[in-house]
């Protein structure tokens, strides 16, 4: 079941956690085709509002002193930042696939649980071909939110 966090003043909410394994860790070695389909499958998408969800979080960079970590942690780690809207991990845990786009290449944002600690930040961002996959790269659901102003609930 996904957890949803609504993004405070916006239309949009993200899942709290990054989408998981079974075993708890976040899903890894995806493209960015992939964690598109998935997330769909999964009734989101890919989010595009990264920097709105980050600028109504107080939190900059992931302050572990153990940064970087030894492995890659759960998606439920008490050692991994949350966000003023309890969003966990929006950095410090895996860089996210976005659906920005800069030219051909996709962008992922966040910084991750390999990433130095100057990564590791909420405004983190890089980008690949929308084949690339790695170990530290992964991706969290978003979804609309219907407006308020219309009557909707």
């Amino acid at each position: 079941m996904i957890e949803w966090c609504k993004i405070k003043g916006q239309q949009f909410e993200l899942s709290k956690h990054v989408v998981a394994d079974e075993g708890g860790r976040p899903r890894v070695y995806v493209t960015w085709d992939e964690a598109a389909a998935k997330a769909a499958s999964l009734g989101g998408r890919l989010p595009l509002e990264w920097e709105l969800a980050a600028a109504e979080s107080r939190l900059a960079y992931y302050q572990d002193p153990a940064y970087p970590l030894p492995e890659l942690p759960r998606v439920d780690d008490p050692r991994l930042p949350v966000s003023d809207n309890g969003v966990v991990g929006l950095t410090g845990l895996v860089y996210c696939w976005c659906a920005d786009t800069r030219g051909a290449y996709r962008v992922y944002r966040g910084g991750s649980w390999y990433s130095g600690a100057s990564l590791a930040r909420l405004a983190g961002r890089d980008w690949g071909t929308p084949s690339f996959r790695n170990d530290y790269l992964g991706f969290r659901l978003a979804r609309d939110t219907p407006s308020p102003d219309r009557g909707e609930e």
